[in-house]
């Protein structure tokens, strides 16, 4: 269980990564960086 929440939080840290790069390229970064956030949390919300 351990290491499925720490590739979770890799995964989640590589979302955050790539949604403020490719935001950068749209001049939306934190707007991009906040739905990837809040589309992965939702992804993963049945755990709770």
């Amino acid at each position: 269980m351990k290491k499925y929440y720490f590739l979770i939080v890799i995964t989640f840290l590589l979302f955050g990564l790539l949604g403020t790069i490719i935001g950068n390229a749209q001049n939306d970064d934190f707007a991009f960086y906040a739905y990837n956030s809040t589309v992965f949390l939702s992804a993963s919300s049945p755990d709770r």
